[in-house]
């Protein structure tokens, strides 16, 4: 089976706006929250709740947003587990699932989230496959252009840029990606589908819209795919 599930980033207040839509839609995700961001304004515990209340999942984003390959080694398991502490003190649940933010790491940074998570999640795109613990998204929800496609396709996974080749005449990057997937999920009998992206950049380039026809498009025509990042990660 070719599972599809959607993952956020950056707790940003648009969150609760995207959290409203994936309910509507009954679109399963992860929302990966830090406990404070220099660059926006996030959630507030309260806000949190609302999105845990909606059946959605909740994740770990580090204690304040920080790039973890600058610090030490003891600031970054401290980042790692503040951020864990509190939202596990936010929910009242333990918080297993972790991203590192702005998708930066390495090996070192990868033991210590080892230390503390089940999985980790990064910022590399066009992987259709998983590894035991860390987990590689397939398409961001924004128009980084058909070359990145072509290019971190080829670099990660041969299979689905056979795809990618296959939709170039597409002009939208959206009817790209949607495309894509129909032609992958018609075609393959496993692997995985994997998006993710921020609620604040679908606000500041308004792309609502364009959400709203992907999550239309994948409760007509793949319901039976969509799964929660748990079955997900099975």
């Amino acid at each position: 089976m070719v599972k599809i599930t959607f993952s956020w980033d950056d707790g940003a207040v648009e969150d609760l706006r995207l959290a409203e839509r994936s309910a509507r839609y009954d679109m399963p995700a992860m929302f990966f929250i830090p406990g404070s961001n220099s660059e926006r304004k996030v959630l507030s515990p309260e806000e949190i709740l609302m999105i845990k209340d909606r059946n959605l999942s909740i994740g770990s984003h580090t204690r304040s947003h920080t790039y973890l390959g600058s610090l030490s080694e003891e600031d970054a398991y401290n980042e790692m587990s503040d951020g864990k502490k509190y939202l596990e003190d936010v929910t009242g649940e333990e918080i297993v699932h972790f991203c590192f933010p702005g998708g930066e790491y390495n090996s070192r940074l990868l033991s210590l989230s080892k230390k503390l998570f089940r999985s980790a999640r990064t910022a590399d795109t066009c992987v259709t496959r998983g590894s035991d613990f860390l987990v590689k998204p397939t398409f961001h929800f924004y128009d980084r252009g058909y070359n990145s496609l072509l290019y971190h396709s080829l670099m990660n996974d041969f299979k689905l840029h056979r795809y990618v080749l296959s939709v170039w005449k597409t002009s939208d990057y959206f009817n790209k990606l949607t495309n894509i997937i129909s032609k992958y999920l018609n075609n393959e009998s496993e692997g995985y589908i994997m998006i993710w992206g921020h609620s604040w950049e679908i606000e500041k380039f308004e792309l609502w819209p364009k959400l709203e026809e992907l999550f239309k498009f994948l409760t007509d025509n793949f319901k039976q795919n969509l799964v929660t990042y748990e079955e997900f990660l099975k």
